[in-house]
């Protein structure tokens, strides 16, 4: 009795070692977050080689590969590992003219991993422009028909050489207040403002824009839209209601 005893207690004690190595294992060479760093928005498209590895000792079958977005693939080389074998996930993210600031876009590795059936892998970036803008548009606040509103944004310049406005072109029944020939010096920031009186015929959602022209090479132009909501006035309100 007391050898059956010390038998099963070593047999509980080896047991899950074994039962625990006795699996595949998908490992992130690296870790689960990729960071390319800060850079100017002049790169249109990120890559990288991410390599996967089985940790196990069984075979690790990789069964799908999910981008968070459309604008990231990550195909892999190879979806099927004897333990010991590593494969690549070949990642692109593509970059809209439009975006900057820090961007976080996740990829989920489903496979038979013992460890976890989905591993997330965090594709992360910081993507400056040489005039930053502290929005990606201008919003006006509630506006009214007849009523004359104005919004803000800063552009600040994130380079060591001084950046000029050279010129603004807005859409009709815009106007945007900013001194012409504007410089901006090294690491300082200037206010654009927005202003205009809705119509009645603009009630609604409300979309415009204004085209700023640089000096800068690599940002020669900056697309500023204009956002808000127009609502009829009291009167015109009430003169409608009326009617009805």
């Amino acid at each position: 009795m007391k050898y059956y005893r010390i038998a099963l207690f070593l047999f509980l004690l080896v047991f899950p070692l074994f039962h625990s190595n006795g699996q595949p294992r998908l490992t992130v060479i690296g870790g689960n977050r990729y960071d390319w760093g800060t850079f100017y928005q002049t790169e249109k498209t990120l890559t990288a080689k991410i390599g996967i590895k089985n940790t196990g000792n069984q075979n690790l079958v990789i069964r799908d590969v999910r981008p968070a977005c459309g604008c990231t693939t990550a195909p892999i080389e190879k979806s099927n590992l004897a333990p010991g074998e590593t494969t690549y996930l070949n990642v692109t993210l593509t970059i809209s003219p439009e975006r900057f600031g820090k961007i976080n876009k996740p990829v989920d590795i489903v496979s038979n991993s013992a460890q976890a059936t989905t591993e997330t892998i965090s594709l992360v970036a910081n993507i400056i422009k040489p005039l930053q803008p502290s929005s990606n548009f201008i919003a006006f606040p509630p506006m009214v028909v007849g009523k004359r509103v104005s919004a803000s944004i800063s552009l600040f310049n994130t380079t060591d050489k001084t950046i000029e406005i050279t010129g603004i072109e807005p859409k009709a029944g815009i106007l945007i207040r900013c001194k012409p020939r504007q410089k901006i010096k090294p690491h300082a920031c200037i206010t654009i403002t927005a202003e205009t009186t809705p119509e009645k015929s603009q009630i609604g959602y409300f979309h415009s824009q204004a085209l700023l022209s640089t000096s800068h090479p690599a940002q020669s132009s900056i697309v500023v839209n204009i956002y808000g909501e127009v609502k009829a006035s009291e009167t015109q309100a009430q003169k409608s209601s009326a009617a009805q």
